[in-house]
């Protein structure tokens, strides 16, 4: 086995190197590589720190932007989960749908919330009915903490954890944004469901009704009834569900990418009447 050094903000060399090459094969930006760097090898830098606490929270490690033993190990693995995550293996329909993302808009951070949700597609439940897999602990338990945990919710007050469609959407984006933290993102006022996500997006003055002019965006989270949405349905009439919106098709129809429909992630494309509300978690971020 290849024993690789310790890598950090501010290393240099052929290892760095490597590092950057690993980075864009699994699917993440570190940025470009100067012509000096070419030459003499890549400078740990803050486009690849980045990238590597990007793949470090992806893949349930802990995100400190250090490149050790363990994150070596993940980035060298070679099994069908990392050819699944790598955005170079992407399947016909997530390209074609990242393809009609990057036509609607051409805000990187919003690109990138889209591109992270698809490298999930089809991520499914194991076993089937268990809310958890392998696969889906990159968002529902990142660092193996779950979201209320984490941000040590009053089980009394808040006793459900949220159902997974709704730590998928917010999940990717605490993926793209990289964070070591729930805290940091704009989500740490909400706990709950898809009606506490509402209800957090309206006092934050960034929830739009889905019968107004508003035109949602790549990376907008939506908001919708769930038995019509193709997930389990629910007994209650209150029972919601939340996706990330993808693009908005010719036809007018809100094509969107989302966790736990049949116990997987998966593409849906609505008519934008059965929706509820968008909400632009991107206008809380400079």
């Amino acid at each position: 086995m290849t024993t690789r050094p310790l890598l950090k903000q501010g290393s240099q060399g052929e290892h760095v190197t490597y590092l950057w090459e690993r980075l864009k094969a699994r699917g993440y930006d570190p940025g470009s590589l100067s012509a000096w760097e070419e030459t003499n090898g890549a400078v740990f830098g803050g486009n690849i720190d980045r990238a590597v606490e990007q793949f470090q929270a992806a893949h349930g490690l802990g995100v400190d932007g250090i490149v050790g033993a363990n994150t070596w190990a993940a980035l060298d693995a070679a099994s069908g989960q990392e050819t699944k995550r790598g955005a170079s293996a992407l399947s016909s329909d997530s390209t074609r749908l990242y393809q009609r993302t990057a036509k609607a808009t051409k805000d990187k951070l919003r690109r990138l919330v889209v591109e992270t949700a698809l490298l999930y597609l089809d991520a499914c439940e194991v076993p089937s009915g268990s809310n958890d897999g392998p696969d889906l602990r990159p968002f529902l338990r990142p660092d193996g903490v779950s979201y209320y945990d984490a941000l040590q919710v009053d089980r009394t007050a808040y006793p459900n954890e949220p159902p997974w469609c709704v730590l998928f959407a917010v999940g990717m984006w605490r993926l793209a944004l990289a964070t070591k933290s729930w805290s940091a993102t704009p989500f740490v006022s909400w706990h709950g469901s898809t009606g506490y996500l509402a209800e957090w997006a309206r006092a934050a003055g960034c929830y739009h009704d889905a019968d107004s002019d508003y035109i949602p965006l790549p990376g907008d989270l939506l908001v919708m009834d769930r038995n019509k949405s193709g997930s389990d349905v629910s007994k209650s009439t209150k029972a919601g569900h939340t996706g990330i919106v993808a693009y908005v098709a010719d036809d007018g129809a809100i094509v969107s990418i989302d966790g736990n429909v049949s116990d997987k992630v998966d593409d849906r494309s609505r008519d934008r009447a059965i929706i509820g509300g968008f909400i632009d978690v991107r206008s809380l971020l400079p």
